[in-house]
């Protein structure tokens, strides 16, 4: 399969409805660094922290790092693998 544009894999809502069965509503803070249109939002609900990164400028994330280019892993003061 060839990539997509921007690499924009969106997690399907029956994978976020598995995960969460598995770990629960997660409360302490959380890193999605891979946006897209939201779908982990309502399992991040209850998160005390929300950090949130797309690579596509278009998406309501709060950074645009590209999280796979090494020279952006330090960027934020945080590991995001």
């Amino acid at each position: 399969m060839p990539r997509l544009p921007l690499d924009r894999y969106d997690t399907p809502p029956h994978y976020v409805s598995a995960l969460q069965a598995v770990i629960g509503q997660p409360t302490s803070t959380v890193y999605d660094p891979c946006y897209g249109r939201g779908n982990l939002d309502s399992l991040f609900a209850r998160a005390r922290r929300l950090y949130t990164n797309d690579l596509n400028p278009r998406v309501g994330s709060r950074w645009h790092f590209d999280a796979a280019d090494p020279a952006n892993w330090g960027v934020l003061g945080f590991d995001w693998c």
